[in-house]
């Protein structure tokens, strides 16, 4: 499993990010759940699946934005950390999970 966010309760990867399977993958991690600051950059997408944070999964079934929610905000500011910014976020249902899709700006 590709890390998590600290409090979030969600695993985090990055779409054009590092395979699941490649060995020595714990190394190249950063604070960032698993996204590397060296593949997490402009124009990267992010994908948190499965969310099961509770204040994600409210705003989610209020139909509030993504990016108003508890998880987005916590991304927002890793990417902050990393130097980086959200252009959007956007929440998703795949295989009965909530996923939330952060595209770098």
């Amino acid at each position: 499993m590709a890390g998590s966010i600290a409090g979030a309760g969600v695993p985090a990867r990055l779409a054009h990010g590092i395979p699941r399977s490649t060995p020595g993958r714990k190394r190249q991690q950063d604070s960032f759940g698993g996204a590397s600051s060296q593949r997490c950059q402009v124009g990267s997408t992010l994908v948190f699946e499965g969310i099961i944070n509770p204040e994600t999964l409210a705003t989610y079934r209020a139909g509030a934005p993504a990016g108003e929610s508890l998880l987005a905000r916590l991304g927002n500011k890793a990417l902050k950390q990393l130097g980086l910014e959200a252009s959007s976020y956007e929440f998703q249902v795949a295989r009965g999970k909530l996923n939330l899709i952060v595209k770098v700006k």
